[in-house]
């Protein structure tokens, strides 16, 4: 029961404010669609271009989703615009600001959302229901703004959003292949949500590396019939629903 209690707490918590401060450890049996033991879910920062030239194809190859959190006014982005709109189905964008840059006031903190929003219903208009958000650069509103806990609840409310779980991934975390095979296992013991978190892949920034990815793809392939792979917004709804 303890587990019960744990995640009852926690979805109440988020639902109330809209926020995914820390994704569940463990859950009740039965949490999970079709029997799986498991949830899994992969994100991918900054619009990075190698994420379309490399990320999509393998994403279509292993038939599982990835939320891309994109910041549309940098000229980086709007360069490979194209491959963003025209994405394979297994495509999510998510809010990232629309330039990563400095927020002054809550004004601006709503502009950067208002337009990252749009944004994203132009480039995938089938794309419905709330979006997922990644606070740039921090693991808190309250690094970014000097903003209060009810003021977070409101603006993200106000803007359909859902803040993602704490950024987990390489080269963080699983800074080898060895570790990130070991915490997808972990994971599923665990029975919780397992996520890892991307910037560059084969190129860009924090890059692991393609062999790392095409690694972890692989892995999460072996366990397919114990995991539901979905996005950070089908699992946030799945544990609201089944609080």
């Amino acid at each position: 029961m303890n587990a019960l209690f744990a995640i009852v707490a926690l979805v109440a918590s988020a639902a109330a404010t809209n926020k995914s401060p820390e994704s569940p450890s463990s859950v009740p049996p039965g949490t999970w669609p079709d029997g799986k033991k498991a949830a899994f879910y992969l994100s991918f920062d900054d619009g990075c271009p190698t994420q379309p030239k490399n990320v999509f194809p393998l994403l279509e190859k292993y038939r599982i989703p990835g939320t891309f959190y994109i910041c549309p006014g940098w000229d980086l982005f709007k360069k490979y615009e194209a491959a963003w709109s025209n994405a394979n189905e297994y495509v999510f964008l998510g809010n990232h600001t629309m330039t990563h840059g400095k927020i002054p006031d809550q004004a601006a903190l709503d502009k950067e959302l208002a337009e990252c929003n749009a944004a994203i219903a132009r480039l995938r208009p089938n794309q419905k229901g709330p979006i997922s958000f990644a606070i740039p650069s921090a693991e808190s509103m309250h690094n970014v703004l000097e903003i209060t806990d009810e003021e977070i609840a409101e603006t993200y409310k106000r803007h359909n959003l859902v803040e993602r779980w704490l950024w987990h991934g390489y080269p963080v975390q699983c800074k080898t292949i060895p570790e990130m095979e070991a915490y997808v296992d972990k994971v599923i013991e665990s029975g919780g949500v397992g996520h890892m978190d991307f910037h560059g892949v084969g190129g860009d920034w924090l890059d692991p590396g393609l062999e790392y990815f095409e690694a972890l793809m692989k892995k999460l392939d072996s366990r397919r019939g114990e995991i539901w792979f979905a996005t950070h917004i089908q699992i946030y709804e799945r544990l609201k629903n089944r609080k």
